[in-house]
């Protein structure tokens, strides 16, 4: 069996859903790697329901449980681990709270918040926003150079997110960037399971596609 860390190696699709856990349910049965539960203006009763819920349903697919911000959550729930933001508690102090096993993401937005990440021993890095997005207003997209760099930049998982469609995935699949975070093309969508599995044919096919570009 291997270990969570090892998991995050092998990753690609890396699934962010809201509260609509039937829709992550049906993208983790159709084969996303990991899920990470990002809610919003919900109260904490409203957050935990939620957690305890979608914690099950990765128990029983063997799939990595991610929460979003709320380290207490992620406690309460035995999450595999937790995703903080550029804002949030500072990774050193997140590991005092979690112990050594859980694994701790963090969103970059360029080299230098990259390279922090790594220095300050996240397991792995968020980098984005990829495309436009409403989730990251605040951000422009990245260049594909750019994302390039900061991936040549870091030694560990990364997932590249935001704004990632069927379509424009098809730039990072051709420059060889092959991990993805994707919320609204999948949770947003009428047929999770199929979208997902469509993701996953591309992802899978990526080698096809750098042979004929």
């Amino acid at each position: 069996m291997i270990s969570k860390r090892q998991y995050l190696k092998k990753s690609r699709l890396y699934l962010i859903t809201n509260e609509n856990i039937e829709a992550a349910k049906k993208s983790l049965q159709a084969g996303s790697d990991i899920v990470q539960l990002r809610i919003k203006e919900k109260d904490d009763q409203f957050f935990l329901r939620r957690a305890l819920h979608l914690r099950k349903i990765t128990k029983r697919f063997k799939k990595i449980l991610i929460i979003n911000d709320r380290i207490d959550i992620a406690l309460l729930v035995n999450a595999d681990g937790i995703h903080l933001g550029q804002k949030d508690i500072p990774i050193k102090e997140a590991r005092k709270l979690l112990g050594p096993k859980k694994i701790i993401g963090k969103s970059t937005h360029g080299v230098e918040e990259a390279k922090d990440a790594v220095n300050e021993g996240a397991d792995y890095i968020g980098i984005g926003p990829a495309f436009s997005t409403k989730t990251k207003i605040h951000y422009k997209p990245l260049k594909i150079n750019t994302i390039k760099k900061i991936i040549a930049h870091i030694n560990i998982p990364y997932f590249i997110i935001g704004g990632i469609n069927l379509r424009n995935i098809q730039s990072l699949l051709q420059c060889d960037i092959t991990k993805v975070a994707i919320f609204s093309s999948i949770i947003k969508n009428e047929n999770p399971r199929l979208q997902t599995k469509k993701f996953l044919e591309k992802l899978a096919n990526e080698n096809d596609i750098n042979r004929k570009s």
